[in-house]
């Protein structure tokens, strides 16, 4: 960054930069991680879906239970992306406030870590080995 005479900043940045699903979706949940720990639980849910979202689909069947999407955590991520939420007839209504648990966000992650271990089993990275086992840990 730089600062002009009139004390603005300026961001200096390059012009663009040519991404991957993987670069991109290990990003995402890196920061998701980030955002987790100060608590910001609103982005690091929706980071987490984001990343989730954009990685190719694996066969839920072969997943443990504990690893499965969850009703309630689909529902948080709607409400993150839409403002709204689906009832059981799967119609959408607005809502202004939505109660969103910790334990939500972890699972939350911790499936996107999962998606992606799957899809790229050979780039396993220091943060998401980590956050695995404090979650595993935590849920033992």
């Amino acid at each position: 960054m730089d600062t002009d005479r009139e004390r603005e900043i300026t961001i200096i940045s390059v012009p663009f930069i040519e991404t991957s699903v993987r670069y991109a979706s290990m990003r995402q949940i890196h920061a998701a991680m980030d955002h987790f720990h100060r608590g910001d639980f609103e982005c690091a849910a929706t980071l987490a879906a984001a990343a989730y979202g954009m990685l190719p689909a694996i066969d839920n069947a072969a997943l443990p239970a504990s690893e499965a999407r969850s009703a309630r955590v689909e529902s948080v991520g709607h409400w993150l992306a839409h403002g709204t939420i689906l009832d059981r007839t799967g119609n959408s209504r607005r809502k202004e406030s939505i109660v969103i648990r910790t334990a939500e966000v972890g699972i939350a992650i911790h499936v996107a870590i999962t998606r992606f271990d799957i899809v790229f089993p050979d780039q396993k990275t220091p943060q998401m080995i980590s956050f695995r086992r404090a979650i595993n840990s935590a849920t033992s």
